[in-house]
């Protein structure tokens, strides 16, 4: 082994002689990636791996570590030296193969943490950054499609069961027709078999690992992760599927904040990195507060993009916690942990590969059957739907979320790799969807009712009649600001309505919710407000009170009409 000096002759590589260089790869970004070969004298020969020459340009010390990853021992200074001056006298190089960087779709194929699966003869290979490893762990395989398919039989009865499943199939629909993203909570109390439904479902696509064993929630995460991270947890799992745990372990508005980022389908621009993170990542989350009791706690208006977005489905009614047919085990525990799980533990990941395959086969054949026969099945879920649950048009986009799920259900059956009993799957979806409806609306009366802006009316009406009214008047004799009610007075042409922090509180129910209050009637014009420097806008102003000026938080008497 030989390297090029700067006269163009060859000296011995004294230090890297046994690292050998092959052909070079493209990825989707124009950057060059190097076919490296390291003989560390092992019985098992020369290791190969790729090598991003960007990374050699960088000024990280850590930009040899995928080498000696693989044994490559640059440890020294000369010895990296002497490797990065013999890859610069390769000179320009044709790339022969593609490299993927991501995973989801990548020309005819699709990319998943372990493996390429294509149908026709392309050449990929992959690289993923190192910072990605964490995120990347939930696609290992294991287990048999026959042996993952005994989940399909205890299913069976179990509308909740059936949904997730569905919802875990939806991701790769993308690549035949044009869909919205589609993400569902399952919410209830805890100790139901949420997170276990869950689990099952993100079985389709593999599984991590904790501490060397199965983790518990199979090939799933939790909603407890920063915005930035859950950009990477998404894009990771592009056009496959999501599953995200415990939703109320979250800040109210960082949830409400991540369901319109993920229907968004992509993260923040940011100038540190090539491209932004994208994704079509269908969820399937679960937890103890409804979307409605989020909003409210976030502070955020009832609105049905929310509603939309990240549909709640509630457990079922008479059933045994989120399941209606336990199968013959004693309890919920037991189907939990003694029959669902000791499955996918070792029953992971095949169906999903096969299922993408078998896309990817039929894309190739027909796409536009493929296409013309999934939106057919959308129609049919969509025509029943209307008919024997909502045809209220407010309805239509969760009928659709629910159509797609419908869809992907029946492709699953198509080839052979889910196939529930004749109208299981519609009747599952149907129950759902009713269910759904009449558990939200009546979750938003019940939030209204208990809100604080309700609460507030409720007292303003009882106690309409203390309040003590400004404006330059004299105050009652023997008036003590520590105990009034509250304050009428007018001001730049309306009337307000003002109230002590600590009266305030005690009312709408604490702090929390005195803030929540604010900002929601910020967002309608109707609370008093000055600039509050770096802490954003102060909802307590001052007022006078007698011949002293008082805080008080003031809302526009249009409120409790």
């Amino acid at each position: 082994m030989s390297t090029t000096t700067k006269d163009n002759t060859l000296s011995p590589s004294t230090l890297t002689g046994h690292i050998d260089f092959g052909d070079v790869g493209v990825g989707p970004d124009g950057e060059r990636f190097l076919r490296v070969s390291i003989d560390d004298g092992s019985e098992e020969g020369p290791v190969s791996t790729l090598l991003r020459i960007d990374d050699l340009a960088s000024s990280q010390a850590r930009r040899f570590d995928v080498l000696n990853r693989q044994n490559a021992h640059l440890i020294s200074s000369p010895a990296r030296s002497e490797l990065s001056r013999r890859i610069q006298y390769l000179g320009p190089q044709q790339a022969t193969f593609n490299v993927a960087t991501r995973v989801g779709p990548f020309g005819d194929s699709f990319v998943l943490p372990d493996q390429v699966v294509s149908a026709s003869n392309e050449k990929v290979e992959t690289w993923f950054d190192d910072g990605l490893a964490d995120y990347l762990s939930w696609g290992r395989e294991g287990g048999t499609l026959e042996g993952w398919r005994q989940l399909e039989r205890l299913a069976v009865g179990n509308s909740r069961l059936i949904l997730a499943l569905g919802v875990a199939f939806v991701g790769p629909l993308r690549l035949i027709t044009p869909i919205e993203p589609v993400a569902f909570q399952l919410t209830g109390l805890g100790g139901t078999g949420k997170t276990t439904i869950g689990a099952v479902a993100s079985s389709v696509w593999g599984q991590r690992l904790l501490g060397g064993a199965p983790h518990p929630l199979c090939g799933g995460d939790t909603w407890n992760n920063t915005l930035n991270n859950l950009e990477r947890v998404l894009a990771t799992r592009d056009h496959t599927f999501s599953f995200l745990n415990e939703g109320h372990l979250v800040s109210a508005k960082d949830l409400v904040a991540a369901i319109f980022l993920i229907c968004e389908g992509q993260g923040k621009g940011r100038y540190t990195e090539v491209r932004r993170w994208d994704w079509f990542a269908p969820v399937f989350g679960t937890s103890n507060d409804s979307v409605a009791e989020t909003l409210w706690k976030a502070g955020e208006p009832l609105e049905r993009a929310a509603f939309d977005r990240l549909i709640d489905i509630p457990l079922p009614r008479g059933g045994f916690g989120a399941f209606e047919n336990l199968r013959g085990s004693a309890t919920v525990g037991d189907f939990c942990f003694l029959r669902l799980k000791p499955i996918y533990d070792v029953e992971h990941g095949v169906v999903g590969r096969d299922y993408i395959f078998k896309i990817l086969h039929e894309l190739a054949n027909d796409k536009a059957g493929l296409a013309s026969w999934v939106q057919a099945r959308r129609e049919v879920f969509v025509r029943g739907a209307r008919e024997r649950v909502s045809a209220d048009p407010d309805h239509g986009r969760v009928i659709g979320h629910f159509a797609t799920v419908f869809a992907a259900l029946m492709l699953a059956a198509r080839f052979e790799l889910l196939c529930l009993p004749k109208g299981g799957a519609g009747r599952a979806l149907l129950t759902c969807l009713r269910d759904h409806l009449r558990v939200t609306a009546s979750e938003i009366a019940r939030v209204v009712a208990a809100s604080p802006e309700a609460l507030l009316k409720a007292y303003v009406q009882q106690n309409r009649a203390s309040f003590v009214t400004l404006n330059r008047a004299p105050l009652p004799r023997g008036h003590v600001h520590a105990a009034c009610p509250g304050y009428v007075y007018e001001a730049s042409g309306r009337t307000w309505f003002g109230f002590r922090a600590p009266m305030l509180e005690v009312v709408v129910g604490g702090r929390g919710a005195r803030d929540a209050l604010c900002r929601q009637l910020d967002l309608r014009g109707l609370v008093r407000k000055v600039g509050g420097g770096k802490d954003g806008d102060r909802y307590a102003t001052k007022v006078r009170v007698g011949e002293e000026r008082k805080y008080l938080h003031c809302f526009d008497s249009s409120v409790f009409d």
